[in-house]
């Protein structure tokens, strides 16, 4: 992992799609992901791995 600024996105949206679009437009700027409860509900917990494996 290469820290660029040690910021940290809390990723409070309600769908995998909106999630995707937010990392993908900000994905050079952050450092660590927060799923918080909306996502994690709506999407199960395998969204963790979905966006590890785009963004990890």
């Amino acid at each position: 992992m290469n820290i660029k600024n040690n910021l940290i996105l809390a990723l409070d949206v309600g769908s995998e799609s909106e999630a995707i679009e937010i990392c993908d437009s900000i994905k050079e700027y952050i450092d660590t992901i927060k799923i918080g409860y909306p996502l994690a509900l709506a999407e199960g917990l395998e969204i963790i791995n979905k966006l590890k494996d785009k963004f990890g």
